[in-house]
């Protein structure tokens, strides 16, 4: 796929610190990759104060940055045998860059071609990336982990990593990014670690991209998500937009579910909405014909109120059909379902109905 396969900017990226070095150390550590890898870096603002210098010893030994002024900036051997000889930098050479991850994010999310990620935070360590899709609703959460070198907590670093069930992963940019210990901890979590030095380089356009199409790189968790029983009611393509999506009630205890000329059937425990203990509808339910009854549009609860019951239909609707993102946006005050929805099958369906405390019955 025209990959110059290499591990500069991943050993840069482990070796120099989260909060930055200088040009010049990162132009010496990512050496041919520099070009390209110079537009996932940001400059911090700060003034760096040291400089590895690597004429002594394999990894370098740091020297002091002074400044006398604009036009006379040195880096000073730091060590008292003065090893090494001065040299004059450059503003340029001493501005202080780390990476961006705003940037390596997007970047990687275009390259392993995945959807529906989060946007990191300057500072932020632990990066939801997005998911990878087998196909529709069917996929798996994969995490970028920056400052590896510096975990101190697995299980609290991992938090949001082990709140997703079934498979995930977790990149670093070298293997050595992780101890064994948080090695193990991810394996118990079920999460599998990869190194993007071992699949990601720079193309010839200077652009990331995997050394082959992500469906082969991830081809073992694909499997394991595959082997499994599809729990979906009915599994919609893989390119399926809830815009695309009508649900229609028919009965109180029954909707019709149309998408591009298809339609089926469905009662509340056909997509996971019945009342174990009742044997009743359960308040997804309830609140998924409220919304119908209103067109597709309800006020959000009060402040203070429970907004799980919202959430829970979310992840139901997604379990059932299989389509990804969430069906139902909360825009301007209101739920408002990106899916076209109505009551009109019911003998009984009433405007206003939203205004009954669906909060409350969780």
């Amino acid at each position: 796929m025209g990959k110059t396969m290499t591990t500069a900017l991943w050993n840069a990226i482990e070796t120099i610190p989260p909060s930055g070095g200088t040009r010049k150390h990162w132009q010496m550590v990512t050496g041919s990759d520099w070009a390209p890898a110079s537009t996932l870096l940001r400059v911090t603002g700060m003034q760096a104060d040291t400089i590895p210098c690597f004429n002594i010893q394999p990894g370098g030994c740091y020297r002091s940055i002074i400044r006398h002024n604009a036009g006379n900036i040195r880096a000073v051997c730091a060590e008292p045998e003065k090893l090494c000889s001065s040299e004059k930098l450059t503003v340029a050479d001493a501005e202080q860059l780390a990476v961006d991850r705003v940037k390596l994010a997007a970047s990687l999310v275009r390259a392993l071609q995945l959807t529906n990620g989060k946007p990191p935070l300057a500072s932020e360590g632990l990066l939801n990336l997005g998911y990878h899709y087998v196909h529709a609703g069917l996929g798996f959460p994969v995490f970028l982990l920056l400052g590896g070198g510096t975990l101190i907590d697995a299980a609290t670093a991992f938090s949001a990593v082990e709140s997703f069930q079934g498979a995930k992963l977790v990149l670093t940019p070298t293997a050595g990014c992780l101890s064994s210990a948080a090695r193990a901890y991810l394996a118990k979590i079920d999460a599998t670690a990869m190194s993007l030095a071992d699949f990601v380089g720079f193309d010839a356009a200077g652009e990331l991209a995997p050394v082959a199409p992500p469906e082969q790189i991830f081809s073992a968790l694909r499997a394991s998500l595959e082997g499994g029983a599809d729990q979906a009611a009915w599994r919609m393509p893989a390119d399926a937009k809830w815009e695309e999506v009508t649900i229609q009630f028919v009965s109180n205890e029954k909707i019709t579910v149309h998408h591009k000329g298809q339609h089926r059937s469905f009662e509340p425990s056909e997509i996971n909405m019945m009342d174990g203990r009742t044997k009743r509808p359960d308040s997804q339910w309830a609140l998924l014909k409220i919304i119908a009854q209103n067109g597709g549009r309800i006020p959000l609860p009060a402040p203070g109120k429970d907004r799980k019951p919202k959430e829970s239909l979310s992840k139901k609707l997604i379990a059932a059909f299989g389509i990804p993102g969430d069906p139902i946006k909360a825009k301007h005050g209101e739920y408002v379902a990106l899916y076209v929805t109505n009551a009109e099958g019911l003998k009984q369906g009433k405007q206003g109905a939203y205004q009954r405390n669906f909060a409350d019955d969780d």
